[in-house]
């Protein structure tokens, strides 16, 4: 069993758990890892809006280039938007800095394999392993890491999401939705990607700040109150969004303004997709409800339950050739895409939903498992 590396990451408060020298003696075992198999690495690292961002980036960054690794640092970014870059730019691994959810005096360490898709337990227990005996490899003077900065990521990402929907169709519907980023790293490209999609936004929360002043990052029901009372009150809104921290994750509101579960939300997703497809593999923690596996049945598809965590689920994904899954708590995963949670995926698939079926947004019947379209009148 891992030490350090929990089923997100490594996540800690600054300067007490998570500490400089921590990030940097992790740095050094990712490189020297990394450098058993390959000659010259190349890692890319990035940050969520937590304010140690910049503190722990260098950390990590400098023990990976005491070993050999070359950094790209691709800056402010969501945590799927490096992980696609990573896979997109053929990257050898990738760092993103970020506690996702937690208050703002944590901070994290979260990794990425060179396919975009979360650290196996295997690789992680390896780094750690390295960690711990300190059996480092470092470089000596001449061969050191270089260190450069991209700034294409973001572009790089929303122009990924565009390819995989029906762009001209979302347009054509003329959207409004209320976008809550709760000052978090999705400031900087949720709303960006809705505007590219034709749609209305009405914003919350959306100027990233480290501090989260808006709300708490995680986007429970008790944090979203003010998304949920904007979104009752917008005339012609179509629906609300709120995402956490590091902007893997998407939670629902709908038009007069309730709140979506997310257990809900990716069962409707996984309804239209196998529907679409006539069938189909998905995957699931064994903690979502049974209403997913009602409406995937409904389609002929099939559901494989997992242990609790996203890296489990992306990884039966990959082996089951599944055409969707994710969890319970707004976190879709969408594999034509990237193997990992998705909030910018998620909103434009439900964007992409709700022009083709012509509905204002679906929900539930709340006196069924069965699922209901909210249709426009």
């Amino acid at each position: 069993m891992t030490r350090l590396f929990g089923t997100n990451g490594i996540r800690g408060v600054v300067n007490k758990d998570m500490t400089n020298e921590l990030a940097l003696w992790i740095g050094a075992a990712w490189g020297t890892f990394l450098r058993k198999t390959i000659p010259r690495p190349t890692c890319a690292i990035g940050t969520d809006a937590r304010l140690s961002n910049h503190m722990l980036k260098a950390s990590v960054s400098a023990g990976l280039l005491s070993t050999g690794c070359d950094v790209v640092d691709v800056g402010l970014v969501p945590t799927p938007t490096l992980q696609y870059s990573v896979k997109q730019k053929q990257f050898d691994s990738g760092v993103i800095i970020t506690a996702s959810h937690n208050p703002p005096q944590f901070n994290g360490i979260k990794g990425s394999a060179s396919d975009g898709s979360e650290l196996s337990k295997e690789v992680e227990e390896n780094i750690e392993s390295i960690f711990f005996s300190q059996q480092f490899t470092f470089a000596d003077w001449r061969t050191v890491g270089s260190y450069s900065t991209w700034d294409g990521a973001l572009d790089l990402y929303i122009k990924g999401i565009l390819s995989n929907v029906d762009v001209s169709a979302i347009k054509k519907q003329q959207f409004h939705v209320v976008l809550d980023c709760g000052n978090g790293a999705g400031c900087l490209t949720a709303p960006v990607l809705l505007k590219k999609l034709g749609c209305m936004v009405t914003k919350l929360n959306c100027k990233p700040d480290g501090t989260f002043p808006g709300r708490h990052s995680e986007p429970t029901p008790e944090n979203l109150t003010e998304l949920m009372k904007t979104t009752a009150m917008v005339d012609d809104v179509s629906f609300g969004v709120g995402l956490d921290g590091d902007a893997d994750r998407a939670i629902f509101v709908d038009e007069n303004g309730s709140y979506i579960w997310g257990d809900k939300s990716l069962s409707l997703v996984g309804q239209y997709i196998t529907r679409e497809k006539k069938g189909g593999i998905t995957v699931t923690p064994v903690t979502t409800s049974t209403c997913f596996e009602d409406v995937i049945h409904q389609n002929t598809g099939e559901v494989f339950y997992t242990k609790v965590g996203s890296p489990i689920v992306a990884s039966v994904m990959k082996q089951k050739h599944a055409l969707f899954g994710g969890e319970e708590n707004g976190g879709l995963i969408f594999p034509e895409f990237l193997y990992c949670r998705d909030s910018g995926m998620s909103l434009a698939k439900v964007l992409e939903i709700l022009a083709k079926e012509n509905a204002r947004f679906l929900s539930l019947s709340p006196t069924s498992h069965h699922t209901r379209w909210s249709r426009q009148r």
